[in-house]
């Protein structure tokens, strides 16, 4: 695999990270915690079917593409998992 193509399906791989935590985030306002923990459930779930299928073999190949959290989520987006996301 090309350098570039690794690259630009790494930095799909993070648009779809970012995707993933505004919905961990949206779960929080339903009130049902049986759907909330489902939906997250199903967030998390996609997140490492795409990290092992889409990633993995990637960083394989070129280890120095390997995303690191801070790539994933903007200061102040996203969730720190087991927290309640702030006010």
């Amino acid at each position: 695999m090309e350098k570039s193509t690794a690259q630009e399906l790494v930095a799909e791989y993070l648009k779809y990270g970012k995707i993933l935590n505004r919905i961990t985030e949206l779960s929080y306002e339903i009130d049902d915690f049986e759907t909330q923990n489902s939906i997250r459930r199903a967030a998390s779930d996609a997140q490492c079917y795409l990290y092992q299928g889409l990633v993995e073999p990637v960083v394989k190949q070129y280890p120095c593409l390997a995303p690191h959290d801070n790539q994933v989520r903007d200061e102040g987006e996203g969730l720190d998992h087991g927290r309640a996301p702030k006010a």
